[in-house]
């Protein structure tokens, strides 16, 4: 960081021209105000600062260390750091801290260091080596921040990120580990696991009549319900709206499940009794066992849909095991893979463009590419119903190709026409980063169209952030040193470390559209979206708003150093002809 910089510069000078008080020429009044300029700050600043010799020792430290850590200066001074140790890091680790800091003159990271009071803290610590003209080290210089505020709303992110904020429950994504822990323990103990899919029956019925406030206790209550009849090891999780999931875990036989199908069926005919009314509703289920109707989480899941919507279809409050005979959704899907597979060929895929805009003058900046499809029969189709079957069959490459290729030649029709020089975001997936040459592929498209790198920003999801390889990490620093943007994409739904962006070095982060929702009057979002913003600011990292749709979302994300944005108070995506016309 600049501090260290200039802090070692300033122990460097003093070092090497000998003792402070002797070395300064007294009557160079410039030098002499440097030196109190940078004893000031020294003594001042926030970030906890300790200074030792060529042996380790340390031999200055600043207000602000002994304000973090509770030790005094007389109680350090002369000791190897050491004495702060944890013990939550091997000696690997500390080796290749070492080993950087001899190498490259610095090392940056997370520790976790011991207080005097003997808690353990994390810190986010720069350790710079000071050597004199001769090359020789004479001093290595430590700075650090303490990391438990920020720490602790990553935490509580994450847990809002995997549970669902109206009743408590997993939400997604944290059943879809647990029915991954699951299938594990099934395959390991041959055993069955079990997955009801709940549907409400006259739920919306409640809401349009009685408002949403009372059909969010229906939910509240319903989930409790629900809970008080599993066993510790199942879960229930809501996916949103009115549908719930249960996972049953260690089945012997599948009958079990339909046990527990049965008491949620008279759980819920209970009435509820809410604002001093008896509300009544129903429920539908889809049950689907592991592994003879599906062998991952989507599948079954996907499977206990399809059997809760027979189960609706026959009478409601019912339950139905789910059997290849329901499966029409397996056909439709063959024959939107043999659709898509031509699709390309035809012409049938576009590309829509989603205004970015500056959020103090709301002048577009910069643009989305989103992918739609022209459906010869079903119409436009967003690209969120066929990616993931685009991925699943590996035609995610070749049109991921196109996309490339189509941003480039739009942005090259876009200068013909006079427009301003903008940047394109565009979105790409974990398969085409795991599998594809993308490096290749786009060094030899940006030569080819002429268009310069920094026009293009690519977007990784953070679940896709969250699973790269080493391998995958040299192809986006690759694209990075070409020119070429680095966006996490939907920052802030899953779990993030410093580690993780220490070692991408994103351009940007796009703040996930799933915490503007509420704020700024959902207090716990607030709180974790300004923490967000306080963590791309340490980085450098500035930071995309999207889905901004309200005035007072723009006035949040604006106030808490937003720089730019997205969303439907703007413009939805729109094709060429029409963004041309609205920028």
């Amino acid at each position: 960081s600049v501090l260290v910089y200039f802090l070692s510069q300033f122990f460097a000078r003093k070092l090497i021209q000998g003792d402070y008080r002797i070395s300064v020429d007294r009557t160079d009044d410039e030098k002499e105000s440097r030196l109190r300029v940078h004893s000031t700050v020294f003594e001042s600043i926030m970030e906890g600062v300790a200074v030792t010799d060529a042996d380790v020792k340390i031999i200055s430290v600043n207000p602000a260390f002994t304000h973090i850590t509770g030790f005094k200066p007389e109680e350090v001074l002369g000791k190897n750091p050491n004495i702060m140790k944890s013990g939550r890091h091997d000696e690997e680790f500390y080796r290749r801290m070492w080993e950087s800091i001899i190498e490259h003159g610095s090392w940056s990271g997370e520790v976790w260091n011991r207080r005097r009071n003997g808690s353990i803290k994390p810190e986010w610590l720069n350790i710079t080596r000071v050597c004199n003209d001769a090359g020789a080290t004479t001093n290595y210089v430590a700075s650090f921040i303490d990391t438990s505020a920020i720490r602790a709303s990553q935490e509580q992110l994450h847990h809002l990120a995997h549970h669902d904020n109206l009743t408590g429950l997993p939400n997604r994504l944290l059943l879809k580990d647990r029915l991954d822990q699951s299938f594990k323990r099934a395959r390991r103990e041959k055993c069955q696991v079990a997955v009801l899919f709940l549907d409400l029956d006259e739920f919306k019925k409640i809401n349009d009549t009685l408002g949403h406030k009372v059909g969010d206790e229906v939910l509240k209550q319903a989930a409790r319900r629900i809970q008080a009849l599993l066993r510790k090891g199942d879960t229930v999780a809501r996916l949103g709206g009115d549908e719930f999931v249960i996972l049953l875990d260690r089945l012997d036989r599948a009958e079990d499940a339909s046990l527990v199908a049965r008491k949620v069926l008279s759980t819920l005919r209970q009435p509820f009794t809410i604002a001093n009314r008896e509300l009544y509703i129903g429920v539908s289920i889809g049950i689907s066992i592991f592994p003879q109707d599906g062998e991952d989480s989507d599948k079954l899941v996907r499977n206990a849909d399809i059997a809760m919507y027979r189960a609706k279809q026959l009478g409601k409050n019912l339950f139905q095991f789910y059997t290849e005979a329901l499966s029409q959704t397996a056909n439709y899907k063959m024959e939107l893979e043999a659709d898509l597979r031509n699709a390309l060929e035809a012409g049938q895929l576009q590309l829509f463009y989603q205004p970015q805009v500056s959020l103090a003058d709301r002048r577009i900046v910069g643009a989305e590419a989103l992918l739609r499809w022209q459906h010869p029969e079903q119409g436009l189709i967003p690209a969120a119903e066929f990616i993931q079957l685009a991925e699943e069959t590996g035609l995610i490459m070749p049109i991921g190709e196109w996309v490339l290729q189509e941003a480039c030649r739009q942005l090259l029709t876009w200068d013909e026409q006079g427009a301003q020089r903008l940047r394109i975001s565009l979105n790409i997936s974990g398969v085409q980063l795991h599998r594809s040459a993308l490096f290749e592929l786009v060094q030899s498209v940006l030569q080819k169209s002429g268009v310069q790198p920094d026009r293009l920003e690519f977007d990784i999801g953070e679940s896709t952030f969250l699973a790269v390889t080493e391998k995958n990490l040299d192809v986006l620093h690759r694209l990075q040193s070409l020119g070429v943007g680095l966006a996490i994409d939907d920052f802030g739904a899953g779990y993030t470390s410093f580690g993780y962006l220490q070692r991408l070095h994103a351009d940007r982060l796009k703040l996930s559209r799933s915490l503007l929702e509420g704020v700024p009057s959902n207090r716990d979002k607030s709180v974790i979206v300004d923490a967000i913003t306080s963590l791309g600011e340490k980085f450098g990292i500035p930071i995309l708003a999207a889905g901004i749709e309200t005035e007072e979302q723009l006035h949040f994300a604006h106030k808490i150093g937003c720089k730019t944005g997205q969303g439907f108070l703007f413009a939805e995506a729109l094709p060429p002809d029409r963004f041309q016309r609205f920028s």
